[in-house]
């Protein structure tokens, strides 16, 4: 089956999980970066989470695919309905869209420019000073 241009089969569908319109609803391009997606119902929501497969260097290994009945022990319901995907291609980085925002450093330069005030020569109290204790 082919989901946003890339290929993934239907490795595991327990209890008739595997929904198309509900995926399709969560999958985000996020899941791109993933070899495994598993896809778990609880209180009737479907929830979504990548997994690497084993061989993967230098990621977390609880998303690795070994780690799957651990995840489902831990964090699913028990006995929840669940599917997981194998993608056929190789998975993607994740690229996200940034926005870029115009950096008008000119203008913030302005907004905050308060010009300097001249600055005034400090006057002494007195032009002579009396020392005590001293005759002269």
């Amino acid at each position: 089956m082919f989901i946003d241009k890339r290929e993934y089969e239907l490795v595991i569908d327990y209890r008739n999980a595997f929904q198309v319109d509900a995926f399709q609803d969560r999958y985000t391009k996020l899941l791109q970066k993933y070899h495994y997606i598993v896809g778990d119902w609880g209180h009737e929501q479907l929830r979504l989470k990548g997994f690497y497969q084993e061989k993967t260097k230098n990621v977390d290994p609880l998303t690795k695919i070994n780690t799957l009945e651990d995840y489902l022990k831990e964090y699913c319901a028990f006995g929840c309905a669940y599917f997981v995907l194998k993608s056929v291609e190789e998975p993607l980085p994740f690229k996200e869209d940034k926005v870029k925002y115009q950096k008008n450093q000119q203008s913030r330069r302005k907004s905050s420019y308060k010009p300097k005030q001249a600055v005034k020569p400090k006057h002494k109290k007195h032009d002579f000073v009396i020392r005590k204790g001293q005759d002269r």
